[in-house]
């Protein structure tokens, strides 16, 4: 009896020592909430070029799976999975202050919800999700490799029309012998198939290749990229420096559609020569 007694006795401590803590535990922690839902502000693709050739506060977060950022991302964005975050918690804290964009492939993700309510847990209050995801950044025709440097003072340029001469596919076909013929994407675009002839000037390259003459002035120049953005970019700015230059009009996309063959690099890199100098600056 005594002893059924002394059981019921450490009993009533234990549920009024829980209740106590629970009690203590209200009064110390803050009552953060977790919305099941939170809906997250959203950025178009113009919006955060300009931020980021503004040279404002502003990362960039891909939180899609490590495959689709080694394949293919926006240059400078930091992959950024869900599991991933938490690992680089510390990093993340040095952010304070700064706007941080996400994407996915599309819209939205579960990946970005997540990342977006634990970013937000954390005191990260500007956190925004780019609209159109990947697919809207690719469909601008801006630079996007996994090593490719971002394009910086022209490449809001991309999202107005600029006034310059275009040459139309059939014009092209029949005058080609009459141009220096320059590819304006990225070298890893460029490795996969370009017009026969021509040479890799990226754009974010163009200066670099004034500055070290590479560019004849004495030759009229035609300009392609994947599917004329870029090209616009590089016509306006050769035209600015004294150069004759003319865009071709839906860039090497619309060139294969024809029914034209892509040309590969040789095996021995011998027709990389332009291309090699820019890659190693």
């Amino acid at each position: 009896m005594l002893k059924s007694r002394y059981v019921w006795i450490l009993a009533a401590l234990a549920i009024t020592g829980l209740g106590a803590y629970g009690w203590w535990q209200s009064r110390t922690e803050p009552n953060i909430v977790v919305p099941e839902t939170i809906e997250i502000p959203s950025v178009s693709v113009s919006e955060l070029v300009r931020s980021l050739t503004n040279g404002d506060q502003v990362i960039v977060f891909d939180v899609r799976s490590k495959n689709d950022y080694f394949v293919s991302h926006i240059p400078n964005a930091v992959s950024m999975p869900p599991y991933e975050l938490a690992l680089n918690k510390r990093s993340v804290e040095f952010l304070e202050g700064w706007r941080i964009v996400l994407y996915c492939h599309e819209d939205a993700c579960d990946a970005a919800d997540t990342i977006s309510r634990d970013l937000r847990l954390d005191g990260h209050e500007d956190v925004a999700l780019l609209a159109g995801g990947f697919s809207a950044y690719a469909e601008a025709d801006l630079a996007t490799a996994s090593q490719a440097k971002l394009i910086q003072d022209d490449l809001i340029e991309v999202l107005t029309t600029l006034e310059v001469e275009h040459v139309s596919q059939t014009m092209f076909a029949d005058s080609s012998s009459e141009y220096l013929i320059i590819d304006a994407r990225t070298p890893f675009e460029f490795v996969t198939g370009f017009i026969e002839g021509s040479i890799n000037v990226p754009l974010y390259a163009l200066q670099q290749a004034l500055d070290d003459e590479i560019i004849p002035s004495a030759i009229k120049i035609l300009v392609y990229d994947r599917a004329g953005s870029r090209s616009e970019i590089m016509t306006s700015a050769l035209k600015e420096a004294g150069y004759s230059a003319v865009s071709l009009e839906g860039g090497i996309n619309a060139w294969i559609e024809l029914g034209n063959e892509a040309s590969l690099p040789a095996a021995d890199g011998s027709d990389l020569s332009v291309l090699m100098p820019l890659l190693e600056r």
